[in-house]
């Protein structure tokens, strides 16, 4: 296994994470497909979305010691996930 280069963080925290976000993911796409709500959907859709993100990025860095998206272009995708999730909290709301 290669060293991880400097500023990589390590892959057990991309699996923490990617494993809390996706159960809420699950659990939000449940509520919202059983009681047909938008809010709900949005929200298991953003929180699910960055979870695959950092469960790529971990098992990428795990399998070669280099991150798979240039640090910019992953937070641009967590931005755009976090929208997403704002957009449902907002939906959640408004409801």
């Amino acid at each position: 296994m290669q060293q991880r280069p400097r500023g990589t963080p390590p892959p057990a925290f991309n699996f923490i994470i990617a494993a809390v976000l996706g159960l809420t993911a699950i659990a939000d796409l449940a509520m919202g497909i059983s009681h047909m709500s938008l809010g709900h959907i949005l929200t298991g859709v953003g929180a699910g979305a960055y979870a695959f993100l950092l469960a790529r990025e971990g098992l990428h860095i795990r399998k070669t010691g280099q991150r798979a998206m240039p640090p910019k272009r992953m937070a641009q995708a967590g931005f755009i996930c976090l929208a997403i999730f704002l957009a449902g909290i907002i939906a959640k709301s408004m409801l």
